[in-house]
């Protein structure tokens, strides 16, 4: 039942996650929040060296709140004119998103300390601490009723992309209120996912399992980054250090998502050529890891993501290229790489630093991740399905094993009847036979063998009685602590041959079992090699301990029936073609193979150098 309630979690969630989406469109649309920059100059420090006191003579370039630059060594500086609101309170100044390495707010400082800053058109200017009670990258501002400048230094060893938005306070917290009720639902969502993920492939242990783990893992860490969480959690760490932690992990979440879709496309059989290109932009991205640590972090991360901007398409046309459908559909992988590619236009014109407006939205990522869920959401689910199927056929089966049980104990029970009815009857028959042969004028020799022949009709009997009740055999065992050497004493004192016995032991151990089935087991074993073996041969049985088992071995000489089948030799009914001249039921060894898997214990059968053994192993009691 666990499989089913997985997805009936993650529906649910995903209902949560869609209506924390609906209230975050509904609730920004009641009300208008008014953009208060009303300038945004750039100027592009090439050699990152520029400071703040030498900014007023540098010629800045007009430019939009939304500003993409691609991938640049270069330092930028913005010159921000933002307005007072019209309730004249305070301003919340958002730089998004948070995953720029070094963001850097110089405000007007108070006329009273002129002497102690860096002073730009007679107005002092000092440092912005953000505000990260309301969220990172956030400073609240006093404008003045004019409007204010403000200058920002902005560098990233990733894409410089972002967007910049100045509201009253009241207006902003508002708007991240809702922003973070839609983030933690697709963040519960996607841990949902994960767990959905782990039990799936605890069940069916399949690749494409094994590699969502790490990336759906890897997607989380890198969502709780660029929401701005990771930042708030670890407050005093500086942003330059969580930044290369958090590219280090975009590298791994792109290897992660190449293998993922990699395994998932394979399983439909695509044109071997496409998937060696396929594992060659692996080797390279894997390669990317050595450039980051070793030469320059900004180069590993502007040719992996090249690497990613032209993915979708090479993974929708491997996909065109397959010819078999599987669990997760074909058609299903190909419309979600549709979708991907065509995102991912947009995605490629920030990278290249396209400041155009189709490519003002700064959450492709998200879109992405938002898209990637919904597959694996449709991957759990055939899984989920598959998982259904597979416990139905499993309760049939059950169901009719149960019913072919019944049936099977209600024959074994007539047949102990039957069994219990021919003992009682063979006995006396055999009981009058012996009587009637004791008063007859025999030989010593004939007498002898009219005995044998008794006493092996009455051993056949009883083999079958046994063999009848080997099916109950769990439920009349009684298990106390028993000494193996005692019972093969106490059998070897009662048999007619005992001289041909020879028992050698070197320690004693003591075993958890029935005494009475373990009599039965040595009894079957030492009789069989009696019978099989030539008439005056020794028949050796060894007793020792041996890493905690109690091991015995039964040998004898190979008689005139020569050496049985190993691999018939404990089936039911067999018996070697070689000794239809003796009495026997072929079900001795089966008893024993029985009784012994039923004392947790093993048996074998070998032969070397025309010798025939039997090892019985035990554990022992510690």
């Amino acid at each position: 039942m666990t499989h089913s309630l997985l997805p009936t979690w993650c529906r649910c969630v995903t209902y949560l996650f869609l209506g924390a989406l609906i209230i975050s469109a509904s609730c920004g649309s009641v009300r208008a929040q008014e953009e208060l920059i009303e300038a945004v100059g750039l100027f592009e420090d090439k050699t990152a060296t520029v400071q703040l006191q030498d900014i007023s003579n540098k010629d800045f370039k007009k430019s939009d709140r939304y500003i993409n630059l691609g991938y640049s060594s270069s330092a930028y500086w913005l010159r921000v004119r933002i307005q007072q609101p019209l309730d004249g309170g305070s301003v919340a100044l958002t730089v998004s998103p948070q995953m720029l390495d070094e963001v850097l707010l110089f405000a007007p400082a108070p006329r009273s300390a002129m002497e102690s800053r860096v002073i730009i058109n007679n107005i002092p200017y000092e440092i912005k601490g953000r505000s990260s009670g309301i969220a990172p990258r956030t400073y609240i501002l006093l404008p003045p009723e004019l409007g204010e400048e403000y200058f920002l230094r902005i560098a990233s060893s990733g894409s410089l992309s972002l967007t910049l938005s100045a509201k009253s306070t009241g207006d902003t917290i508002r708007a991240i209120n809702i922003l973070h009720l839609a983030q933690f639902g697709y963040l519960t969502w996607v841990m949902l996912i994960f767990i959905w993920a782990v039990r799936a492939y605890n069940l069916f242990k399949d690749p494409i399992l094994l590699y969502s783990l790490p990336l759906l893992s890897l997607w989380i860490i890198h969502n709780f980054y660029s929401f701005g969480y990771i930042p708030i959690l670890f407050e005093n760490y500086e942003f330059k250090y969580l930044a290369v932690i958090f590219r280090f992990v975009v590298l791994s979440l792109s290897l992660s998502v190449f293998l993922f879709h990699r395994n998932m496309i394979l399983q439909h059989q695509p044109s071997r050529h496409l998937m060696l290109l396929i594992d060659s932009q692996i080797f390279y991205i894997m390669l990317m890891y050595l450039i980051f640590f070793a030469y320059d972090r900004s180069i590993a991360l502007k040719m992996n993501a090249y690497f990613l901007a032209v993915s979708p398409i090479l993974f929708l046309i491997t996909s065109i290229s397959a010819k078999k459908d599987s669990l997760v559909g074909l058609r299903t992988v190909r419309v979600f790489f549709t979708v991907v590619s065509f995102m991912n236009i947009f995605w490629v014109a920030r990278l290249v630093g396209l400041n155009m407006d189709y490519v003002k939205f700064q959450s492709n990522a998200l879109l992405y991740g938002i898209f990637s869920t919904i597959l694996m959401f449709h991957v759990l689910a055939k899984y989920s399905k598959e998982a259904s199927r597979l416990v139905k056929i499993d309760k049939e089966r059950i169901s009719h094993l149960k019913q072919r049980e019944l049936v099977e104990l209600e024959k074994n029970k007539t047949l102990i009847g039957f069994f219990d009815m021919l003992t009682h009857e063979t006995k006396n028959a055999l009981s009058i036979i012996s009587i009637n042969v004791s008063s007859m004028h025999l030989d010593a020799d004939k007498r002898k063998r009219v005995d044998r022949a008794i006493s092996d009709l009455n051993k056949v009997i009883e083999r079958c009685n046994q063999s009848a009740r080997l099916p109950s055999i769990y439920e009349k065992i009684e298990v106390h602590s028993c000494d193996i050497l005692s019972i093969l004493e106490d059998i070897c004192v009662n048999q007619q041959e005992r001289s041909r016995i020879s028992i050698h032991s070197v320690s004693q151990p003591f075993i958890m079992g029935d005494q009475i089935f373990l009599k039965v087991i040595f009894s079957n074993l030492l009789e069989n090699a009696l019978k099989y073996s030539p008439a005056d041969s020794k028949v050796n049985i060894a007793l020792e301990e041996q890493k905690g088992a109690a091991v015995l071995v039964f040998e004898n000489e190979m008689g005139e029936a020569g050496i049985p089948d190993a691999e018939k030799v404990f089936q039911r009914l067999y018996r070697n073609a070689k000794v239809h001249g003796k009495s026997g039921s072929g079900l001795g060894l089966h008893i024993c193979d029985s009784l012994v898997r039923a004392h947790y214990g093993s048996i074998r059968f070998e032969s070397v150098d025309g010798r025939i053994r039997f090892i019985v192993s035990f554990p022992c009691i510690i």
